[in-house]
């Protein structure tokens, strides 16, 4: 009787999407003359980022906590490559430092002369508390 029947998988929830952003921190902990360059993902109950830089598309950097302290994160970057045995293997890289910084994370990539910030709240949260009116896109008509 139950032939007929298709079992629908659940969804596994979308990891959320922080904004990762350059700027200068002030004193107070908040990051002024900000641009976001790219974003960093997790999964839900998770410590660990995934981010995406705009400028290198084809990147993902990831962020994982230090197990001594829970204030800083190291930078990483995979690099897999293929065994005569044809078994895949993946070599991790510390490419940078990160340390909480008020609400942002303060990453520090070797390569890179400044650093970048990673937003501790989800876009999704940004934007149910913005406080200040959304920019528009385009101008308005001006007769």
């Amino acid at each position: 009787m139950t032939d007929n029947v298709i079992q629908i998988k659940k969804a596994e929830p979308r990891p959320e999407r922080f904004g990762v952003f350059v700027g200068k921190l002030n004193p107070t902990g908040e990051l002024e003359q900000k641009e976001r360059i790219g974003s960093a993902y997790t999964k839900r109950d998770s410590k660990k980022f995934r981010i995406k830089l705009w400028l290198m598309g084809n990147v993902s950097y990831f962020l994982t906590p230090s197990d001594k302290d829970p204030r800083r994160y190291y930078v990483l970057i995979p690099e897999s490559y293929r065994l005569p045995t044809s078994q895949m293997r993946t070599n991790w890289h510390r490419v940078g430092m990160g340390e909480v910084a008020g609400t942002y994370i303060k990453i520090r990539i070797y390569l890179f002369a400044e650093d970048i910030y990673l937003s501790m709240f989800p876009d999704s949260f940004r934007n149910f508390t913005a406080k200040e009116p959304s920019k528009k896109l385009f101008a308005p008509n001006v007769a």
